[in-house]
């Protein structure tokens, strides 16, 4: 039976501040050609106040999820209040991010629809990014002859310096905003998927697709956090005694094999896999005792900020504090950029806000992933019954299992398309939670 989604959520007119988010948070992230993602930020802002206070009796949501995150933000400026905090331009902006995240999600007002329609554009603008990174890693001339010229001064140099150690096409002047935004679009693909369970559709190629655009963007760590990420989603809905359709499995899984045993040799011979086989011949001579960190400067930093929070122990250096006890340079998407980040955020939070600033900042985070994940098990349970709410449910669980397997290599909790994505998860899991709780109040299905 399938789910028919009846509740006061559909009935009340939508804002469509999600619609909204994930358009300025596509285009005006391609600063590539000279667009400032803050520009991007300030008209969410405006947009997001407008909304507030056109329909301020009925818009503000104080949903337990969302009070989560009121809860989050409000940590973070206290935190940030604390005298020893970093008061720079990168902090204040990081701050402003956040609170504009922050308002998009209370005042949002979202429907099926409307949901339904974000998960297309997603998709297609996600197909986009991964076709237009994937074309131009094969074809790399033809990038510099046809979009090079049209680039930022900032990114037209970041690509000269990328281009040649394996790196694809930056958007955004960035490498991550892609990944990012591709990683979305396997989540509502994934989603979909096992909707569908036990049908054949055309999800699987996405996919595909949107992986082999994260593969050659050439960013080691968002590629491994995307796999695991589809590792663990597709454990939890495994059913080994419930394979339906065995025969069309078997053949999807073994082209997919053969086409990687054609196409690995062939991509290696072009150096499209330049970045992961240095990573591999890095771990190789580190075996064998040479002094070679394969990690790109990572250890000495984990190294440092282990040192600074042994050194404040309770309430750490003080936010952002970490650049000013560390020197020299992080080799990896920019040679020669400044230290900032420690790129591990849990490090980052205990060196820089303490023992007891972590725990505050983290718990709120893993009480949602928590939340998403209890609801996860539950909808397996009832997949046929309520098949409608698991692409929303898988979605959100997929980019949280994501961002937190990020957290371990890389600065992801201080860049602001990381809080765009967050809005987005938490938008969509919230009007799952509260569709899931409309069918149980409806006796439409048993825990």
């Amino acid at each position: 039976m399938k789910t028919n989604f009846i509740g006061v959520n559909n009935i009340k007119k939508n804002n469509e501040i999600l619609i909204t988010l994930i358009i300025i948070f596509f285009s005006f992230s391609l600063c590539s050609i000279g667009l400032r993602q803050r520009y991007g930020f300030i008209l969410l802002g405006i947009i997001t106040v407008f909304v507030g206070c056109k329909y301020c009796g009925t818009v503000i949501n104080v949903s337990c999820l969302k009070k989560f995150v009121v809860f989050l933000f409000a940590s973070l400026i206290i935190i940030y209040l604390i005298p020893s905090a970093r008061y720079d331009i990168d902090t204040v902006s990081f701050f402003i991010y956040v609170f504009i995240c922050v308002l998009t999600i209370i005042y949002s007002v979202t429907s099926y629809k409307e949901i339904s329609k974000a998960f297309k554009i997603i998709e297609l603008l996600g197909t986009i990014i991964a076709l237009y990174i994937t074309f131009f890693r094969i074809f790399p001339n033809l990038y510099f002859k046809l979009i090079y010229p049209f680039l930022s001064d900032g990114t037209a140099k970041m690509m000269l310096e990328n281009s040649s150690v394996g790196y694809g096409a930056a958007i955004g002047q960035s490498y991550t905003f892609s990944d990012y935004f591709m990683m979305l679009g396997i989540s509502s693909a994934l989603g979909k998927n096992y909707q569908d369970i036990g049908k054949y559709n055309k999800k699987k190629v996405l996919i595909v697709i949107l992986c082999s655009g994260i593969l050659f963007e050439g960013r080691k760590g968002e590629l491994l956090s995307t796999l695991l990420t589809l590792i663990f989603v597709s454990i939890i809905f495994c059913h080994p005694r419930k394979i339906t359709y065995p025969k069309t499995k078997l053949m999807f899984w073994g082209i997919g094999i053969l086409l990687a045993i054609v196409s690995i040799p062939i991509m290696y011979k072009k150096g499209l896999l330049y970045r992961f086989v240095l990573m591999l011949d890095r771990i190789q001579q580190k075996a064998y005792g040479m002094n070679v960190d394969f990690t790109s400067g990572r250890f000495t930093l984990w190294k440092n900020a282990i040192s600074l929070f042994l050194s404040f122990p309770l309430l750490g250096a003080g936010w952002g504090r970490f650049a000013n006890y560390t020197s020299g340079t992080f080799i990896e998407a920019v040679r020669n950029e400044p230290i900032k980040d420690v790129h591990n955020c849990f490090l980052q939070l205990l060196c820089e806000t303490g023992l007891i600033g972590t725990l505050i900042i983290l718990i709120p985070l893993f009480w949602i992933y928590k939340k998403t994940l209890l609801q996860t098990i539950r909808l397996k349970r009832n997949i046929r019954t309520c098949n409608k709410i698991i692409q929303m449910n898988i979605f959100a669980l997929c980019m949280q299992t994501y961002f937190w397997i990020l957290f371990f290599i890389d600065p992801v909790f201080y860049n602001p398309f990381y809080w765009c994505s967050f809005a987005i998860i938490i938008i969509i899991e919230d009007f799952a939670l509260k569709e899931e709780k409309l069918l149980i109040t409806n006796n439409s299905f048993q825990l």
